[in-house]
């Protein structure tokens, strides 16, 4: 089993909170007693089972955004946003959207333990973020990933960005992002 890093879920575990009591409750009832465990605990530096993560992240984003068909793509923004706050917001508006996604899939494993992200040029002001190796990333993790590669081309000052995800070879999931 693969496993990632929590640094999500500590910056989750504030937009629950913030969400008050009630959110907190719903989410505890829907993890149970080993996710919220792991969720409650999880430091930044930690690695967890990737359908763990994916498991909290499925539930939290019930939570957070009831009834929303794509509420995995808003938990992963409105993850991105609180993560990369402050001086990140500086930092993201100086170098070039090329840089800033090269630098992302250089960590990559950082965070997770299995796959090689790439960053392959299409056009000026369109690419797409490739995770190669990695055929057990759930779904799940895909879609929040949408929203955290929206919110960081925002940072950049992207304008009308979209972002399609290519699932048809589990071997090379890929993302294809354009701006203006």
């Amino acid at each position: 089993m693969s496993k990632t890093k929590g640094t999500d879920v500590m910056a989750l575990r504030g937009l629950v909170q913030e969400k008050g009591p009630a959110a907190e409750n719903a989410l505890s009832e829907l993890l149970g007693p080993r996710l919220e465990k792991i969720y409650k605990h999880i430091l930044a530096t930690s690695w967890t089972e990737i359908d763990d993560q994916a498991a909290i992240y499925q539930a939290a984003a019930q939570v957070l955004f009831p009834g929303c068909d794509d509420c995995l793509t808003k938990l992963g923004a409105a993850l991105a946003e609180k993560s990369y706050s402050g001086i990140y917001k500086i930092f993201f508006r100086l170098p070039t959207v090329e840089y800033i996604f090269s630098r992302g899939a250089l960590i990559w494993n950082t965070y997770y333990e299995r796959g090689e992200a790439s960053i392959e040029p299409i056009s000026e002001k369109c690419f797409e973020m490739v995770v190669r190796n990695f055929p057990e990333l759930p779904r799940s993790m895909r879609e929040v990933a949408i929203g955290h590669y929206t919110v960081i081309l925002k940072l950049t000052g992207a304008k009308n960005i979209r972002i399609d995800m290519n699932e048809s070879d589990p071997l090379a999931w890929r993302w294809r992002a354009s701006w203006e």
